[in-house]
């Protein structure tokens, strides 16, 4: 019985795979066509496991079909992650917003919606605005396509590195206080800390002795981690002098030893006497 069930399945299976691949290669990947089939085979996945199979041997053969066409069809709606589409926003929620790209429903995560920190996205788009989305992915979870909005050239870090290095003198705001610190908006979408050691140039115990969030100081850029694209900042640098720069020891004169030492006399007529060096005019052979 659960040979047949399982022969039964695997045909549904594989006619309607078979189905959405050639309804796909026909319309040169619409993308209409290719959500279609992600949506469509996984949902006969999911009858499958929902068919009482899942402790028997056929489900085993079951689950390995349904893997292999997954990841064949994953392959298919791959070719559009990346692509640019104009689409037109329909909703907004407080974790996104949901953009219609010809037919199609994707979701901007509101981590995708600017390189800035928004609460709201409303902060950036209204519904019925026109974007220039592109795919990041689809979302097999929550059956979605995943849209970003925010350009790889207006990323802030970018900006930043462009403009500051070690040593330079930057006007920054308070953000944030922290027992450790103090966090800074260098530009807009980058923030450096100011180590509660570098806020004064004094022992202090609270980063709010000093700062409030909101203050605008100038801090002297002290450390620039890529990697991890983290900021150190410095209140403290500004108010303590440059080191001076270290001069070349000067050679010491040698230390000639007294037997050494030239001491000699020259007479009237001439004559050196003495301790005479040999180049001296007059020395006594």
């Amino acid at each position: 019985m659960e040979r047949n069930k399982y022969d039964l399945h695997r045909e549904v299976l594989t006619h309607k795979y078979a189905d959405i691949l050639k309804s796909f290669e026909e319309t040169h990947d619409d993308r209409r066509i290719a959500w279609n089939c992600y949506q469509q085979l996984i949902g006969a996945c999911e009858a499958m496991r929902d068919s009482g199979m899942e402790n028997s041997f056929a489900c085993c053969a079951v689950n390995k079909a349904m893997q292999e066409q997954e990841a064949e069809i994953d392959g298919i709606v791959t070719r559009f992650t990346g692509k640019v589409y104009k689409g037109v926003v329909k909703s907004l929620t407080s974790y996104g917003a949901f953009v219609d790209i010809g037919g199609i429903d994707g979701m901007v995560h509101v981590s995708e919606l600017s390189w800035s920190r928004i609460k709201n996205p409303a902060e950036v788009v209204s519904v019925g605005d026109e974007l220039e989305v592109y795919v990041i992915g689809f979302d097999r979870d929550a059956k979605r396509i995943s849209l970003g909005y925010k350009k790889a050239e207006d990323n802030p870090w970018t900006k930043f590195v462009n403009t500051y290095s070690v040593g330079d003198i930057a006007k920054v705001k308070v953000v944030k206080l922290m027992p450790f610190g103090a966090f800074a908006e260098v530009m807009p979408g980058v923030d450096g800390l100011i180590h509660i050691s570098q806020i004064a140039n004094r022992r202090i115990g609270k980063p709010d002795e000093v700062l409030t969030v909101g203050d605008v100081v100038d801090v002297k850029v002290t450390a620039i981690d890529n990697d991890k694209q983290k900021i150190s900042l410095s209140i403290r640098a500004l108010s303590e002098p440059e080191p001076a720069p270290r001069r070349a020891a000067e050679p010491e004169a040698p230390v000639v030893p007294a037997e050494d030492a030239l001491v000699y006399e020259v007479s009237e007529t001439g004559e050196a006497t003495g301790n005479i060096p040999e180049d001296v005019p007059g020395a006594e052979e």
